[in-house]
């Protein structure tokens, strides 16, 4: 103890107004965990996981304001429940639930345990003892995770007049867009592009369209940066690094590209 089993899968709901684009649903992806724990470390358990889940929001880009916890109270627990925190996402239709989490103390397999007349108590292998382990169980809808995502991410720059999706590191599709600026640049682009494919970063390799056009599309696909390969990049081995939210540029020389992202972010 303890013992964690993950379970992905499909769930099915009888709603009877699904709506609100994909927030709620008839069918939808569910995740879950089951942790399995003594008795004595149910409670702590429950408000590591709770920090863990604030930790897994924040990596997938929420701002603090976006999420809110809703602690129930006791007289609307459910009858399974010893305590259940809801995070919730300020939707741009108001606030709903978009990840559970649930302390169900020894319900479930206590209540398995009288219907099928099976024991199914722990042994300490240290004491010898006895017990009914109790459970904590953090539950999430994937698709109206994504929907959560999606919207907390889509961004407009009004100075700039442009939309982005400001996806952090680890969600963006692409991590790199290699952009040559003429056909006659191609050769390099492609060898660049390799390279990074090479080095596990996710890449893609765009050769037609204006440049102004190339970033605007990447952008909203969320791309986190941009690579133009230009005159400078075959006489002196230098390319434009273009940053997706602030738009900002840098040069880097060629073989700096790798060792840049993977420095800074690649463990964000």
């Amino acid at each position: 103890m303890p013992l964690i089993i993950a379970q992905v899968g499909k769930s099915f709901r009888n709603e009877i107004s699904p709506g609100n684009f994909i927030f709620r649903t008839r069918e939808f992806v569910q995740l879950e965990l089951e942790i399995f724990l003594k008795p004595d470390q149910s409670e702590n358990f429950f408000q590591n996981e709770i920090e863990k889940i604030k930790n897994f929001l924040k990596k997938l880009g929420f701002a603090k304001n976006s999420i809110r916890l809703n602690y129930h109270k006791k007289e609307k627990l459910a009858h399974y429940a010893k305590a259940t925190v809801d995070f919730e996402y300020n939707f741009n239709f108001g606030w709903g639930e978009l990840i559970g989490i649930s302390n169900r103390g020894d319900y479930d397999l206590k209540n398995h345990s009288e219907k099928s007349g099976e024991k199914l108590e722990f042994v300490d292998s240290a004491t010898g003892k006895k017990f009914l382990p109790h459970i904590i169980e953090p539950s999430m809808g994937l698709d109206r995770l994504m929907l959560a995502v999606l919207e907390e991410c889509f961004c407009f720059d009004s100075v700039k007049n442009r939309y982005f999706l400001k996806l952090p590191f680890i969600l963006s599709p692409y991590k790199v867009a290699v952009l040559p600026l003429l056909k006659k640049f191609n050769f390099l682009a492609e060898k660049i592009w390799n390279e990074l494919i090479s080095q596990k970063i996710s890449a893609t390799l765009v050769t037609s369209g204006s440049i102004g056009k190339r970033y605007y599309h990447q952008d909203v696909i969320g791309t986190y940066f941009c690579i133009t390969i230009d005159q400078k990049s075959v006489e002196n081995s230098i390319v434009t690094l273009r940053f997706r939210d602030t738009t900002e540029q840098k040069t880097l020389k060629i073989d700096e590209i790798t060792k840049f992202i993977k420095e800074n972010f690649v463990n964000e």
